[in-house]
């Protein structure tokens, strides 16, 4: 027994270093996004002595100040600022275990937390420098407290979940719905389950209102006006509203609307995977009907069916990526990935929707559960919410791993439980094969992933090393340069022009030219420094081509004054000519 015991420590130990690893080798090899460069020169920004959302655009403030922390004491660095995301991934990896042991049991969170730690897709997500990931720890330990206070009625247990589920808010507004879950879900417990209803979740709601409330009022006193509302929410909405400097009735009646009408626009994206879908819903009922019979060797061919049928509808929903042909090339890596993450998932899902006669007794109990049920509700809102949502972005995706991977991690020990009730040694050994075997393909197809996936807009670490060291070569001195990519001046210690540090917001049409000055420079302006040779250098990538480039005032302006000296991936280097 101690034998064992030890074997587990040592596996758990391999499985934290290995991790770690992971976490440190994207830290070095991730492309950098648009938003790791916005995040990061937002911190300098601030150094300098600037006020957010007063004197330049940015949001998720807590995430901003405790990302300036970071930089003031180690410098300007992308590895520290990635450091300090794999060291909330570690805690966020701790919490989430000490939340799911103290519903479940120390199993079901030991693999809870290693997943979330070790594997590879969510490391590369919670790597980046993001605010989602503050947003999980931060969520995971207010309902930590908030599921605590429910057993020891201690009032501070109550306030740190209030106080860590408002960091959550003003970290990323979709918290709201989080701080609603509990409310929502004693309401649907009371209607559908006939549940005594309890008052606990109505003093988090209450107690968390209360402290966003005061955390905006001191903000719109700080920060000034109508741009308080940028902390709280508002996105391209609060743009338009900026020209009032408040909330007037028509914004507030009209925004909805015009939402509604986008959201039904783009609404033919919410079934582009539907075929994939279907054979969820498909299987998962066809293995409903099959479990009644009660038999271990059912569930498992029924897998080997399910696993089958996958292949063949992905394949035909994948068709044009020749899924069974040219599997060794770099470029099918994220095909075969996705689709042993959709076997795999398909699987565990089959283990929640197992007939509930054919459970053990400890299982039957965790699926019969409030927490099983809290759980369910928990990534439904989080998916109504992101149905609605027009641009959803994959580091969303974060939000929702803390409740899957505890249902995930309810599933496969059950699964492990049922092969243990096998009474075919050969057919027991065989299916811990295939199952050791899909764990190994789907780990490594993932870390292959993200190492390899290269998207449009993105710079590879060394490509930004490259660019920085030949700016801070050919000019020594502090200069002013024209970019959309931040992290380029931020290392080099020379300035970006008007602090035009968040590329993605030139994507917004149809607003005001005096609001839209709130915080981009107008094009004559661009064009009256680019003249007067005030501008040294110019990089060009897909951010700046798609705003200030498409006019042909400033192109022209750029041969005139400027030529081209490097190009470095998808970045077009500029420098201004001699006289």
């Amino acid at each position: 027994m101690k034998l064992l015991k030890n074997k587990k420590v040592l596996l758990v130990g391999f499985i934290v270093l290995l991790g770690l690893f992971i976490h440190l080798y994207y830290a070095n090899n991730l492309p950098l996004t648009n938003d790791e460069s916005s995040y990061l020169y937002d911190t300098l920004n601030i150094r300098n002595g600037l006020i957010p959302l007063k004197d330049f655009l940015t949001k998720s403030l807590p995430f901003i100040y405790l990302l300036t922390l970071s930089q003031s004491i180690f410098g300007n660095s992308i590895f520290v600022g990635r450091l300090l995301m794999i060291v909330i991934s570690l805690f966020t990896s701790l919490l989430l275990y000490f939340f799911a042991r103290d519903m479940l049991g120390k199993k079901i969170a030991i693999i809870s937390g290693l997943i979330y730690w070790a594997f590879p897709l969510i490391a590369a997500y919670t790597t980046q420098i993001h605010t989602e990931p503050l947003q999980v720890l931060c969520v995971i330990l207010s309902y930590l407290f908030l599921f605590r206070f429910r057993v020891s009625k201690k009032l501070h247990h109550l306030l740190f979940s209030a106080i860590a589920m408002t960091i959550a808010f003003f970290v990323r507004q979709s918290s709201i719905v989080l701080i609603l879950l509990p409310a929502l879900f004693e309401m649907f417990s009371k209607i559908l389950f006939k549940s005594k209803f309890l008052k606990l979740p109505i003093y988090f709601f209450a107690i968390t209102s209360v402290l966003i409330s005061l955390v905006t009022i001191f903000a719109y006193n700080y920060f000034g006006g109508g741009r308080t509302l940028e902390l709280v929410g508002g996105g391209a909405a609060n743009l338009a509203i900026q020209e009032k400097g408040s909330l007037g009735i028509k914004e507030i009646i009209t925004y909805p609307f015009k939402f509604g009408l986008e959201a039904i626009v783009e609404a033919n994206n919410l079934f582009r995977d539907g075929l994939i879908l279907l054979s969820f819903a498909l299987l998962t009922l066809f293995y409903y009907f099959l479990a009644k019979r009660n038999k271990i060797e059912d569930k498992f061919k029924t897998y080997g069916f399910a696993s089958i049928f996958l292949i063949f509808i992905f394949s035909m929903y994948q068709f044009r990526y020749h899924l069974f042909s040219g599997l060794w090339k770099v470029d099918m890596i994220p095909q075969v990935n996705l689709l042993f993450l959709t076997i795999v998932l398909t699987l565990l899902t089959f283990s929640h929707v197992t007939h509930r006669n054919s459970l053990s007794p400890k299982y039957f109990k965790i699926f019969n559960s409030q927490f099983y049920k809290f759980l369910i509700l928990w990534i439904i809102i989080l998916l109504g919410i992101y149905l609605l949502w027009i641009k959803f972005r994959s580091p969303y995706l974060i939000e929702f791993f803390p409740p899957l991977l505890i249902l995930f991690s309810i599933g496969i020990t059950s699964f492990i439980e049922d092969i243990n009730l096998i009474t075919n040694k050969v057919y027991k050994k065989s299916i811990r094969l295939i199952l050791i075997l899909f764990t190994i393909v789907s780990f490594t197809t993932s870390f292959y992933m993200n190492k390899n996936i290269y998207f449009t807009g993105l710079f590879l670490p060394a490509e930004v090393e490259e660019i920085t060291n030949y700016i801070k070569s050919e000019s020594p001195s502090k200069d002013t340069i024209l970019t959309a990519l931040a992290i380029l001046p931020y290392l080099s210690d020379d300035e970006v022009i008007y602090n035009i540090s968040h590329p993605a917001w030139y994507g917004y049409t149809n607003i005001r030219r005096d609001v839209f000055l709130l915080y981009f420079p107008p094009v004559e302006k661009l064009l009256e420094l680019l003249k007067n040779r005030r501008v040294k250098f110019i990089i060009r990538e897909p951010f700046t081509d798609a705003s200030y480039f498409r006019y042909k005032d400033i192109r022209e302006q750029m041969e005139v004054n400027y030529s081209l000296v490097k190009t470095v991936g998808r970045a077009t280097i500029y420098k201004i000519k001699d006289e």
